[in-house]
C-alpha cells in the first residue's frame, strides 16, 4: 500500500507544479512584464461618448507614438521616450528613468517622483489603465489609456 502511495506522489507533484506554473501565467504580475506601447486613449466627460485622444496627442506630438514601457520583473517599469516626449513618461512615472510599479488586486501603482495609481485589466495583448477625476456623473471624466504587447 505504501508503494502505491509514494507512486502516486510522485506520479501527481510533478503534474501539480505544471498546473501551478501554467495558472501563474494569467496573472497580473505574470502579463504585465515585457514591453507596451499606447495604442489608444480614451476619454470620456460626464455623460458623453467616449473619444480616443491619441490622434490628437500624436499629431501635436509625433513621439508619442514611439514611448515603449518595459515591465519588467521585481517591480521594476523603464522608458524608451524620444526626447521630445520626456515630459508625457513624467505624468506617468514622475522620471525617464527607472521607476517602481507594483499590482494590487486591480490597481498598478507606479511609483518615480509622483505616485500615480490606474485600474488595471487584461484583455488577449492588451492591457487597459483606467483613471476616474471627480464625483458625480455630470463632473466625472473617466480616461482608459490601452496599451498593446509588442
Amino acid at each position: 500500500m505504501k508503494l502505491i502511495s509514494n507512486r502516486i506522489k510522485i506520479l501527481v507533484l510533478p503534474l501539480l507544479l505544471v498546473i501551478l506554473t501554467d495558472c501563474s501565467k494569467d496573472t497580473p504580475s505574470a502579463q504585465i512584464i515585457g514591453n507596451w506601447k499606447i495604442i489608444n486613449i480614451f476619454v470620456k466627460q460626464g455623460t458623453a461618448v467616449d473619444a480616443d485622444q491619441l490622434p490628437a496627442l500624436v499629431n501635436a506630438l509625433p513621439c508619442a507614438k514611439e514611448i515603449v514601457f518595459n515591465f519588467r520583473k521585481k517591480g521594476k517599469v523603464t522608458y524608451s521616450t524620444p526626447i521630445e516626449c520626456q515630459s508625457i513618461a513624467n505624468n506617468f512615472s514622475g522620471s525617464s528613468e527607472v521607476s517602481e510599479y507594483e499590482i494590487n488586486d486591480d490597481k498598478l501603482v507606479i511609483t518615480g517622483k509622483n505616485t500615480n495609481t490606474f485600474g488595471l485589466s487584461f484583455s488577449g495583448s492588451t492591457m487597459t489603465w483606467t483613471i476616474v477625476d471627480g464625483s458625480g456623473t455630470a463632473s466625472m471624466t473617466t480616461t482608459r489609456i490601452i496599451l498593446q504587447k509588442q
